[in-house]
């Protein structure tokens, strides 16, 4: 029982620091939109008329799902919208390796550089974000599924 209720705690650490880790890259966005729309653009993946909705809307998508990660009913649903998320920005960075295009990954800024090495380290940066979104959902899963 002991170690049921350290995995517990450890696992709704790891959900405050996810859904912390999007509420504050979220916020970034959010006071920035210009520069948002600007680092979406860069990605040469959405057609250039959704840019400007998608750059005003991810922000509070981010932020409230980050939230709602706090609410114990919702942290199942939050959790599994912050992994879809992330999973969508990682295949969007494995496009960018692909298609040779460096560029800053505009997650936390909206700073535009050439750095080659901030596609691969927002990738790596990413896989770590889910293996905690996905220790953190393992807890969520379990409780609702026993009732508890």
């Amino acid at each position: 029982m002991k170690t049921s209720k350290t995995i517990s705690r450890i696992s709704f650490l790891s959900a405050i620091a996810a859904g912390s880790i999007f509420v504050y890259a979220g916020v970034l966005k959010a006071l920035d939109v210009a520069g948002l729309t600007e680092s979406i653009a860069a990605y040469q993946i959405l057609p250039i008329q959704m840019v400007p909705f998608v750059a005003a809307t991810l922000p509070y998508v981010e932020i409230g799902a980050g939230l709602l990660v706090l609410l114990r009913p919702w942290r199942g649903a939050a959790l599994a919208t912050l992994a879809v998320l992330n999973g969508v920005f990682m295949v969007a960075l494995s496009s960018l390796i692909i298609r040779g295009i460096n560029i800053d990954c505009g997650c936390f800024s909206s700073a535009t550089t050439s750095d080659p090495t901030s596609v691969s380290s927002a990738l790596l940066r990413d896989l770590v974000i889910m293996a905690v979104i996905a220790f953190a959902s393992l807890s969520a899963v379990r409780r609702e599924s026993s009732g508890t």
